[in-house]
């Protein structure tokens, strides 16, 4: 059977370079639903089961989902399919920590560059579905990788809380110096 995979990405160029990526980075036999917006990515898992993927139907295994879209925000579907039995990775051009954290929060399970060359992103894409570090390599300061790392350990540690994103004010930084 094919692994049904889902790409929510409003750009048409960016979703047939996302397209391929996909079919590059796995060799099973994939099933690729292209969602333009948030409305049809939602039309699209509710007939696969809905955000819990119930009733038997077979979900969708990877979803790719970008997080500026024209009819909302990717973080909003992210929390919609806390539940859902796919892979679930954010496809972006926002390397900061105010978009990282959120999207982690909101149980992605990795968090990719689309700006990173083709042949990153496939093996990027591999690592995630393997379950390694979550992140892109391009764009992030040792410092993001090692706050998302830490992000990632004390997530699977129940009864620990979340790191939260230090924030320095520029007085803060002022007086330091």
């Amino acid at each position: 059977m094919a692994v049904k995979v889902l790409i929510v990405e409003d750009n048409p160029v960016a979703r047939s370079f996302l397209c391929r990526v996909v079919r590059e980075s796995f060799s099973d036999s994939l099933t690729i639903t292209e969602a333009g917006d948030l409305e049809n990515a939602r039309r699209q898992i509710n007939l696969t089961g809905g955000a819990q993927g119930l009733h038997g139907v077979d979900p969708f295994r990877l979803v790719l989902v970008d997080l500026e879209l024209p009819d909302g925000n990717g973080m909003e579907l992210l929390a919609e399919l806390s539940q859902y039995p796919a892979t679930k990775i954010v496809t972006t051009l926002y390397s900061d920590d105010d978009h990282l954290f959120p999207a982690l929060q909101r149980g992605a399970d990795g968090y990719l560059l689309k700006e990173d060359r083709f042949e990153v992103l496939v093996e990027e894409l591999q690592k995630i579905v393997r379950g390694q570090p979550p992140l892109s390599p391009a764009g992030w300061s040792p410092a993001a990788r090692m706050r998302a790392a830490i992000h990632r350990a004390a997530e699977s540690i129940p009864g620990v809380p979340m790191p939260r994103p230090c924030r320095r004010s520029a007085t803060a930084n002022a007086t330091s110096a």
